[in-house]
């Protein structure tokens, strides 16, 4: 199927007409952003809905938009949270990560932390990498963590971890210290590095303790030094003065 940004205006008026929701995404991000087109938040948004209803991931990207007011669109919480609902009893990965962690909050729904570890699960057995991070700090939370629950934590945070920086940082710190699993030095080091080729400060920090001392990896007070400044360019205060 060819990309929708590549058809003629008439393909894409004919296959928004008969109800192709990646024609509708496209149609409706160009009306609310005005991108080669006269802006029109009113038929974007018409048009948005519509891919919402036909497809369920549409559903989140437009709950994520009104909740945040986000491309184009005004902040619309109540409504953000009923696309959210549907994309979620439809079974978007994402969109159970999202209903749940307005269930978490409060957002639009009444706070429910049982609720929100539910649809976190599910998200995470979806393959939504951001499920896997929410459902291993679900499992983490408790006052009293069995060992098995942290174990589980850990495969959830490495599942995660490709995806998102935080979830490979803190794979590493519980690896490097040996908290709740069997210490791995090595192998933290390296999901310490995967986090900060990300840009995450709290990794750079951490690598820089590590070769001032050579703790899992060997002494190197460049390197140190290194992602000790990377670390306080992020905005880490206590970098500053490391």
């Amino acid at each position: 199927m060819r990309n929708p940004s590549d058809l003629s205006e008439s393909e894409l008026e004919a296959r928004c007409a008969a109800g192709d929701a990646a024609c509708l995404y496209y149609l409706a991000w160009c009306l609310v952003n005005g991108s080669g087109r006269p802006r029109d938040a009113v038929r974007g948004l018409r048009a948005f809905r519509r891919a919402a209803r036909a497809h369920r991931k549409y559903a989140t990207y437009l709950g994520l938009s009104l909740l945040c007011g986000d491309d184009g669109l005004p902040s619309s919480p109540g409504e953000a949270i009923r696309w959210f609902r549907r994309a979620a009893r439809r079974r978007d990965p994402d969109g159970m990560f999202h209903y749940g962690r307005c269930k978490s909050i409060g957002i639009g729904v009444k706070q429910s932390t049982r609720s929100a570890r539910h649809w976190y699960r599910l998200a995470s057995e979806a393959g939504s990498a951001l499920g896997h991070f929410a459902f291993a700090h679900a499992l983490l939370a408790s006052e009293r963590v069995a060992k098995s629950a942290k174990a589980r934590a850990m495969k959830l945070l490495v599942l995660a971890a490709p995806e998102i920086a935080e979830a490979a940082r803190e794979a590493g710190q519980m690896l490097l210290w040996g908290v709740g699993v069997e210490s791995d030095r090595r192998r933290g080091i390296r999901f310490l590095r995967c986090a900060a080729r990300a840009s995450d400060a709290i990794a750079h920090y951490e690598l820089a303790r590590c070769y001032q001392i050579g703790f899992g990896t060997r002494f190197d007070e460049k390197l140190a030094s290194s992602h000790m400044r990377m670390a306080a360019d992020l905005g880490l205060d206590r970098a500053a003065s490391g």
